[in-house]
């Protein structure tokens, strides 16, 4: 077997063909990539067409295997990679990388992440902050529990029912509240608002023949 380099010039999953410019510019027949696992355990890329790779070919350079791109002076090292992290970027500038120094994963996608589980999922930071921001965050299950002081910064629509921060105001599981309330602004019932037994629609007054002040509600 000979160790030989050549650019690739056409490439399908787990397949390419190899030109050897030292070799008169043979063109290979498809050759095998090497991957680090293939059965059970599946790895799987294509190397783009033009890429610089190592070979181990027979004298002929009919058959051998396509051990891996290098890197050139066309293609050089990406900025991003260091003596200390690990580092996927893609050609969209997506970027997957462990810093272990600074223990940090990183994954930097210029598009949609998707993440499917049959079991359980798990977010845990054991010493830091956990932090969701979009333009929308939908949660979406049967039961949803939250262990902990709640703060909400904003206005908590609950079916169709806008509410406010109130500050001071406890709640309880039976969905009453105790203690004072102070609206600035406007109070909107749709069916009616009662003090006691006294409706504020439905309630009577009686008065004094004659004119005078009315009895308080009945």
């Amino acid at each position: 077997m000979w160790f030989k380099h050549g650019i690739i010039s056409d490439s399908k999953p787990g397949f390419a063909r190899v030109i050897f410019p030292a070799d008169d510019n043979m063109v290979s027949d498809w050759l095998p990539i090497c991957y680090p696992f293939t059965m059970g355990d599946q790895a799987c890329w294509i190397i783009k067409v033009n890429s610089l790779v190592s070979c181990l070919m027979d004298q002929r350079c009919e058959e051998g295997v396509i051990l891996g791109a290098i890197y050139n002076q066309e293609d050089p090292v990406p900025t991003e990679a260091s003596s200390t992290n690990a580092i996927f970027k893609f050609e969209d500038g997506s970027i997957i990388s462990y810093d272990k120094s600074s223990h940090e994963l990183l994954a930097d996608i210029k598009g949609k992440i998707t993440a499917k589980a049959t079991g359980n999922i798990k977010v845990e930071s054991s010493m830091g902050d956990v932090k969701a921001k979009g333009l929308t965050v939908h949660i979406e299950a049967v039961n949803i529990t939250l262990s902990g002081a709640v703060m909400v910064e904003g206005v908590i629509t609950a079916g169709g029912l806008a509410l406010v921060a109130m500050p001071s105001i406890t709640g309880s599981p039976d969905g009453k509240v105790t203690g004072d309330i102070n609206v600035t602004g406007s109070v909107k019932a749709d069916t009616d608002v009662k003090v006691g037994t006294i409706s504020l629609k439905t309630h009577q007054h009686t008065y004094a023949s004659g004119g005078g002040t009315t009895s308080t509600p009945i």
